[in-house]
């Protein structure tokens, strides 16, 4: 058997998942997350691995934008809160902070 290979310029790009959901939902979750200290809640989801996939996703996206974001599971709801927060205003660790600790390693 022989390969067919030839040279190319570039790579195709990356698309995992289905193109035009994850493009419009990851669109969604962009201008959600630019509403900084605004709490948002997506209501109905159906099991908890449905929740655990879309928290990555939105966690993935607001790495991207360079916000903390802060997300929390209502069980008895089915719902997912979730809350972008400036990245700055969020790096002190409240423990650490009470208990004279610096949270930073040296």
């Amino acid at each position: 058997m022989q390969l067919e290979v030839e040279k190319v310029e570039a790579f195709p790009p990356l698309i995992r998942g289905a193109a035009s959901r994850n493009s419009e939902e990851r669109e969604q979750i962009k201008e959600l997350l630019s509403q900084v200290g605004v709490s948002h809640r997506v209501k109905n989801i159906p099991s908890e691995r449905e929740y655990n996939s879309l928290q990555q996703r939105i966690r993935g996206v607001a790495r991207s934008l360079g916000v903390k974001v802060t997300i929390q599971w209502a069980k008895a709801e089915n719902a997912l809160y979730f809350r972008a927060e400036e990245a700055d205003a969020v790096d002190v660790d409240a423990n650490s902070e009470a208990k004279g600790k610096s949270t930073s390693k040296k």
